[in-house]
This record gives C-alpha cells, sequence and structure tokens, in this order.
C-alpha cells in the first residue's frame, strides 16, 4: 500500500483497520469454496486505469495517515505526557528492575565515552571530531587502543594525543572488540555511559537527548536510535524499543552505539568474549533486558554507522550467524523459554531473524533480496556491490518468482 499497488487481504487480522474495502484496498471473506476470493480477484482485474490510480493514491495516503512517522510519535508523546510523577515510569510490557541509584558513586551527570581502536587511523579523526560537536559537553572520552599493528594507525594515536589534551588513551595487549569496551567501562567515571566505534559518527543531539530520557524516566537503563548508513551505503537504519519476544528474534536497536546509566551496564552489560564472531553487542542487551534494565529507541537519526568492507560486520555469513545465533539462545536459554510460543508465531510467520533485512530498502531491492534463487549469493556482497545488483536486476526481469 505505502508504494500504491492494489492489496487484496484477507479479512482476519490486524490490517483490516487499515484497508478500507475498495477505496484503498480489497479484504476478501474466507468461505468453504473460495467465490468471495475469486469475486474480489476479478474485480481487481477489471479496473480500469482511473480506477486503479485512485485506489493507489487512497492507499498511500492511508498508510501515511494511520502509520505515518509523525501520527504514531504524537501519538505515543500524548500518551507518554500523560503518566504522572516527577521521575516517569516508561510503560515497558516486561517486567522492569527496581533500582537503587546509589550504587556506585560517580562524578554527578558525567558522560564517560568509550572508543574502541584497532587499526582505524583513517577514520578516527571523523569521529572525534562528531564527539566535539556534541551539545552534551560534560563528558570524558576513553579512546582505547586493543593492541593496534598498523603502523599509520600509530601515528595517528599518536598525534591525537598531542593535539587532544581532552581525549585520554589506553594501550593495552589484542584481546578483541568485546574485551577492549569492558575495559573501558571499567575505567569509566561518568554517571553514564556511551560507546562509539572508531569509523562512526553521531549527531550532535544524541547525548544530550538520551540523557535526557534517562533522567526523566527512572525505570530506563540504556537509550538508543536510529541509524544512517554511510560509506558504501546510504540506507537508514530504524531501530526499536528491545522488548521481548521480537528481541529474541532480531536485534532491534543500534546495540554498538547505546548510552547507558553507568552502574547498570556494569552489573548486567559487559560484553561477552565467547563472541568471537560478533554480536556481543546484541548479546549484551539480551542479557540487560533478560535481568530488568530495559531500553528505548529514539525515534530519530541520531547515529551514522559506516558501511566499508572489511569491518567484522560485513564478514558475517550464513554459517557465523547460525553459529552465534545458537550461542545466543543456548546462553539464554531460560528466557528464550519464557517466551518461546511467541517466538515460534514470529518465525512462522516471518523467518528466520538472521535473515530480516533493512526495513527502509526499497521494494525493487527488497524483490531482490527475497529471490530464492539468488539468496545465496546475498552474504558474499551482492548488496554492496553495484556492479552484481544490475545484473542481478536485469536478470530477475526475465524470470517469474
Amino acid at each position: 500500500m505505502s508504494i500504491g499497488k492494489i492489496v487484496l487481504a484477507s479479512n482476519q487480522g490486524g490490517h483490516t483497520e487499515i484497508i478500507e474495502h475498495k477505496k484503498s484496498g480489497f479484504i476478501f471473506k474466507h468461505d468453504s469454496n473460495g467465490d468471495n476470493f475469486r469475486t474480489e480477484i476479478k474485480e481487481i482485474l477489471d479496473l480500469d486505469q482511473g480506477a486503479i490510480k485512485e485506489i493507489s493514491t487512497n492507499a498511500i495516503k492511508r498508510v501515511r495517515d494511520t502509520c505515518g512517522y509523525n501520527v504514531v510519535y504524537e501519538a505515543k508523546i500524548k500518551y507518554l505526557n500523560q503518566i504522572p510523577s516527577r521521575k516517569k515510569q516508561f510503560p515497558f510490557t516486561h517486567p522492569i528492575k527496581s533500582f537503587n541509584h546509589s550504587e556506585r558513586k560517580k562524578k554527578n551527570d558525567l558522560l564517560s565515552i568509550i572508543i574502541p581502536y584497532f587499526n582505524l587511523g583513517e577514520y578516527i579523526q571523523e569521529t572525534l571530531d562528531s564527539i566535539q560537536k556534541s551539545t552534551y559537553q560534560n563528558s570524558e572520552v576513553l579512546l582505547i587502543d586493543d593492541g593496534s599493528t598498523d603502523k599509520s594507525s600509530i601515528v595517528k594515536l599518536n598525534e591525537i594525543g598531542q593535539t587532544h589534551p581532552n581525549v585520554k588513551i589506553y594501550r593495552k595487549p589484542n584481546t578483541g572488540l568485546s574485551d577492549t569496551r569492558n575495559y573501558g567501562a571499567n575505567l569509566a567515571t561518568g554517571k553514564f555511559l556511551a560507546f562509539i566505534d572508531a569509523d562512526d559518527k553521531i549527531s550532535p543531539q544524541y547525548h544530550q537527548k538520551a540523557i535526557h530520557v534517562l533522567e526523566t524516566y527512572e525505570n530506563i537503563s540504556f537509550v538508543g536510535c536510529w541509524g544512517q548508513y554511510f560509506g558504501n551505503s546510504n540506507s537508514i537504519w530504524p531501530s526499536f524499543n528491545p522488548e521481548p519476544p521480537f528481541l529474541l528474534v532480531h536485534n532491534m536497536i543500534n546495540s554498538s552505539a547505546l548510552v547507558y546509566r553507568t552502574d547498570h551496564f556494569l552489573t548486567s552489560g559487559k560484553n561477552d568474549s565467547q563472541m568471537l564472531y560478533g554480536m556481543e553487542d546484541y548479546d549484551s542487551v539480551i542479557n540487560m533486558v533478560k535481568n530488568g534494565y530495559a531500553g528505548v529507541a529514539i525515534p530519530e537519526v541520531l547515529w551514522n554507522y559506516r558501511i566499508r568492507s572489511g569491518s567484522l560486520a560485513q564478514t558475517f555469513n550464513i554459517y557465523s550467524k547460525n553459529y552465534l545465533y545458537r550461542l545466543i539462545a543456548k546462553k539464554h536459554s531460560a528466557f528464550f523459554s519464557e517466551y518461546a510460543s511467541e517466538i515460534v508465531n514470529i518465525l512462522n510467520s516471518n523467518g528466520p531473524g538472521m535473515n530480516y533485512d533493512n526495513p527502509s530498502m526499497g521494494a525493487e531491492f527488497s524483490k531482490l533480496a527475497n529471490n530464492p534463487l539468488l539468496k545465496l549469493m546475498l552474504p558474499n556482497g551482492l548488496r554492496r556491490n553495484d556492479f552484481l545488483r544490475k545484473i542481478a536486476k536485469n536478470f530477475l526481469k526475465h524470470i517469474s518468482y
């Protein structure tokens, strides 16, 4: 509907709240012999161009008016503003921990920004520049070098030490991303904690908005946002409040660049070094939520995620994904069991979570990505290779789905 296509849907389901029969789409009723379905199909096929155009226009407007970003945002804000008390409780659907905020003495309102660094001298300056532009200036920056071996990256690190007095540089032997994040978190002196990878960037308002959320809702432990890809992609990645059961099927939030209450991360969010191939940040979010430390996603693009060949995320394939999802499910088996029936329903309806794609991708490419003849090509770079994509799109013109 959102792209103006004629939709025929069953009368059983929530989509009936959006589709206006014969105005913005078509709805058929189930019967024993399927006569109603055939009738609606025939009526759609008999539409003239004028009717098709009118229904398409109505469909686009209907989706925008009922599910548009502004509509949903305004409805949520109206509801949240009605929640009483000075320290508001965010309305999560799963059990939330009752916190003692004086567990550790931290510098009041200080934000500790942790940057894990390994051979990324080419990009680190952009990251630091984005932090410098932040509207939340009560911060310390801890750059943790995980035993860099690239000469130019080491030179850049020395240069930063001489030209950025506000950046504290710590060097340690190479032990991996998980251990490096934990190492930095243990050094943090701030009440709040934020991670950002050494090739990514943040928008100036991100940290300030995230800390405002943490200070407003006492039952929120971490805050994320939407992501803007840059480098080898320009898509937008929307994130969502990471609540079960959906969280246990797919990572719903920008877990590598969250803003936390430091105490809560140190209690339940530390990265697991067993996650050798990645997803250590996803595992961290699951562990926090499992233990009652909940998070939310600000529905704004406030974080910039670099897509580049050679990064850990871009080396994922079907085998490493399977291994990591299996490891996560085993580690949190009791939590998964609690939502087992709902997880099964989600998987039956949508397929494996590791195959979920960016919802912001265009319909044409989504159609391409879901073609069974090409799925095996996707992990090997089809998404990132313009030449292969052109070949594949031309190929699809000559085959049926």
